[in-house]
């Protein structure tokens, strides 16, 4: 079967609804507290993400398998497997759910490991290890963000440096005008000073 009790899915085929089957749930021993919950006096409202809390196979009424699925409001419908698609998630989700699932303290561990293991590979100038190794870094970055107690402040930081380093090439471009040219640059606060 392409999909499991857990999954999340919306409904892609509406006409693979079925209406509710006492029997079935009997034949398949679903549990009957979804049995309760089962509403079949209405349609279920396709713009929800349902969870899959059953699965059986009826060849009497389909040949496809069918699964017992549950909404926001716990009523349960049976759909065939073409009506069904599962959500995928998103990359921001999966990051999500690794750093929540470990916690900060486990991931500031491993993040530190990961930037070890890309200084290694910069030194070494290994181009494919150094791919690697920065992809492990921006996704651990991306969950010490998520994990700190405040990303808004993170993200305006980040915003802050990224204008105030912009500044500078933009000084040095100004004044840099060949190559004999003799000058010192001073990085001060707030800003960049020249010195003949």
């Amino acid at each position: 079967m392409k999909y499991e009790i857990g999954d999340k899915v919306i409904i892609a085929n509406e006409d693979k609804i079925y209406q509710y089957w006492e029997d079935w749930f009997d034949e398949y021993k679903v549990n009957k507290t979804i049995k309760a919950h089962f509403n079949s006096g209405k349609w279920p409202d396709v713009s929800h993400t349902f969870n899959v809390v059953a699965v059986g196979y009826d060849h009497r009424y389909t040949d496809y398998a069918v699964y017992a699925i549950r909404d926001k409001n716990e009523d349960v419908y049976l759909i065939a497997e073409e009506g069904i698609k599962k959500v995928k998630k998103s990359k921001k989700q999966g990051i999500k759910e690794i750093a929540n699932y470990y916690g900060y303290e486990h991931q500031k561990v491993k993040a530190i490991e990961e930037m070890c293991e890309l200084i290694t590979e910069l030194s070494k100038g290994n181009e494919v290890g150094i791919i690697e190794e920065i992809a492990d870094v921006q996704i651990m970055m991306e969950q010490l963000e998520i994990l700190c107690t405040n990303s808004a402040e993170v993200k305006k930081t980040k915003k802050h440096k990224i204008k105030r380093q912009l500044k500078r090439i933009k000084i040095e471009k100004t004044y840099y005008k060949s190559q004999d040219e003799d000058f010192t640059i001073h990085i001060i606060e707030g800003g960049v000073s020249i010195e003949n």
